[in-house]
Formats: C-alpha cells, sequence, structure tokens
C-alpha cells in the first residue's frame, strides 16, 4: 500500500497515497471530515461532499469553521499520515 501523505498550507489539504474505500476501515473518512470540521462548499464541492476526490488525490478546503492548519496536521498524523506542511501563501 502506498504511503499515506498530507500537504498542508493555509488554504487547505491534499491528500494522496490512500487506498480503495475498501481497504480502509468502516466510517474512516467521515470520522476524518468530522474531525477536520469540513463542510460543504455549494459550487466547489459536487453536492452533499465535504471533500473533492479523484484518481490521485482529495483536496479539502479550509472554511472559517474547519481546524486551523496547525490542528489539522495533528490530526492527519494521527490517523496515519505523513504530514508536509507547505509556506503560507503570500
Amino acid at each position: 500500500m502506498a504511503e499515506l501523505t498530507a500537504h498542508v498550507n493555509d488554504r487547505g489539504i491534499v491528500l494522496r497515497g490512500f487506498p480503495p474505500t475498501s481497504l480502509l476501515p468502516e466510517g474512516f473518512w467521515d470520522e476524518l471530515l468530522d474531525e477536520l470540521g469540513c463542510e460543504h462548499i455549494p459550487g466547489l464541492y459536487p453536492a452533499g461532499k465535504r471533500m473533492i476526490v479523484d484518481a490521485e488525490r482529495a483536496v479539502i478546503y479550509f472554511t472559517e469553521n474547519t481546524v486551523s492548519p496547525d490542528e489539522a496536521q495533528s490530526i492527519l498524523r494521527k490517523k496515519g499520515f505523513t504530514v508536509f506542511r507547505e509556506a503560507p501563501s503570500k
């Protein structure tokens, strides 16, 4: 299985290396998104979803209701992700 990685910056998180859903514990994504405080962003995420997922990555954008980037790093490490913190946007 590929290494779970998370790249965190001041705008959001990009997750890579996650296995097929069938290999993850039941409720993994919902629990992670709940802990991060993720919410649906109309016009950005698919209807009813709290992140964008494609074949290579999942993207979560920070909002005023999500945890801070520092808190996100802690949560992601606890879930088994190797976390990389990217420099703030200028």
